[in-house]
């Protein structure tokens, strides 16, 4: 029960802007919160009281910049949106608040306050996480039902109405082809063979149907100039940063707690949409 709990998948935001949004709050929130009841011996400081707690405040938003905007760049694996879960969502949180405990531990002694910096950090991680366990699990769980039910609900809607498989804008025997960069490495084929486009790093990667078999090719090139080359040859539809999809492969739609899911026909690849491409995606497929 436990452990189907934290295996569930949980929203990763990737938009930098709300990212920034987040570590600036939760700053301003610290500030205000620290200034006004003064907890940890604040009160008793003889200083400057506001510039004391700026300081917490800043140790705040340098801890948060580095879990929420820079450790997700250099740990990639760890922090993918796909296989992101609600025990990576809690633990990201809990190392979050360990590492505030020691920046507010290392603070907290150069203006004598709690102590030697052994006190101050078990007395800050001790406190801080005796208030902040049970509320944050919480928070996560809570969020991921609220998330799940939504991307259900607007799932189910897609799927009652059917899924409108369009005959496809160009001849079945047109050719078109797919080109990189340079110009010289070009894949060509039936627009209809693809089923989607990923890309991957400098390149991207467009898997197809031949026959039978699906394949999968290589290009040098980004995924903005694939979407143009792919915008007259029928319905193919950018539904995340990293995923172009044929919409006349789609068999069913999905969703969890990181949003709609696209399953395609005849493949196991399950094709995530972004928040935003909720609801076009529903006026694309009824």
């Amino acid at each position: 029960m436990i452990h189907n709990l934290l295996d569930r998948p949980f929203y990763l935001e990737e938009d930098n802007r709300k990212n920034w949004i987040k570590v600036l709050s939760i700053s301003a929130f610290v500030f205000f919160f620290l200034y006004v009841f003064q907890p940890f011996q604040i009160d008793e400081y003889l200083g400057n009281t506001f510039l004391l707690v700026l300081g917490y405040a800043v140790v705040t938003f340098v801890v948060t910049t580095l879990f929420v905007l820079i450790l997700p760049r250099i740990f990639t694996t760890w922090y993918n949106p796909e296989k992101w879960t609600t025990a990576k969502e809690i633990i990201n949180i809990l190392g979050l608040i360990f590492v505030i405990g020691i920046g507010n531990a290392i603070y907290s002694v150069q203006f004598n306050i709690a102590g030697s910096f052994r006190t101050g950090l078990v007395y800050f991680e001790l406190y801080t996480f005796a208030v902040a366990v049970i509320p944050v699990v919480f928070l996560v769980l809570f969020s991921e039902k609220k998330d799940a039910n939504v991307h259900y609900q607007l799932s189910d809607e897609i799927m009652q109405k059917g899924i409108a498989h369009h005959e496809a804008q160009v001849p079945a025997t047109n050719l078109f082809r797919l080109s990189a960069q340079n110009g010289k490495d070009i894949l060509e084929l039936d627009p209809q063979q693809i089923q989607y486009v990923k890309s991957d790093a400098n390149y991207v990667e467009v898997i197809y149907q031949q026959g039978a078999d699906f394949k999968r090719e290589l290009l040098r090139n980004t995924l903005s100039n694939i979407e143009s080359q792919l915008s007259e040859q029928g319905r193919f539809f950018r539904c995340h940063k990293s995923y172009i999809v044929n919409l006349e492969q789609v068999e069913r739609v999905s969703g969890n707690a990181q949003g709609l899911k696209i399953h395609l026909l005849d493949l196991d690849t399950i094709v995530p949409v972004s928040r935003k491409n909720n609801a076009v995606l529903k006026g694309l497929l009824a």
